[in-house]
């Protein structure tokens, strides 16, 4: 059996004491614990990669995006999001943290937020 090796990703500055899927809308996410499920725009910082594809004719899934962001070690969030025109499945990479790269909490947008050390 061969091993595959692994990518070690950095750890953060921030030691969260708690995880919020639910604040309420227009509330900025809280940079002091781990956020996931936020629905919201990106500010425009930190923006590393867009994942659009993972196998012709597969759409990109939630956990795709994750494994992308695992193997890149500036990730520490993702977006998972509906392409406006196709409404196909798609995800952004970001360098900073949900709290950092999500301009503010609006679940009237599909675009679904979640930090990296959140577990799926």
């Amino acid at each position: 059996m061969s091993s595959v090796p692994t990518t070690n990703h950095p750890t953060t500055t921030i030691v969260p004491t708690s995880t919020v899927s639910s604040p309420t809308a227009s509330e900025m996410p809280n940079p002091a614990v781990l956020n996931c499920g936020l629905h919201g725009l990106a500010v425009g910082d930190y923006y590393l990669a867009g994942y659009v594809l993972e196998r012709e004719g597969v759409p990109v899934t939630l956990q795709d995006c994750y494994q992308a962001c695992s193997t890149d070690t500036g990730c520490e969030s993702f977006e998972f999001y509906p392409e406006p025109i196709t409404d196909a499945p798609r995800c952004a990479l970001y360098g900073g943290s949900e709290a950092d790269s999500l301009g503010s909490v609006n679940p009237d947008v599909p675009n679904v937020w979640y930090d990296f050390s959140y577990t799926i």
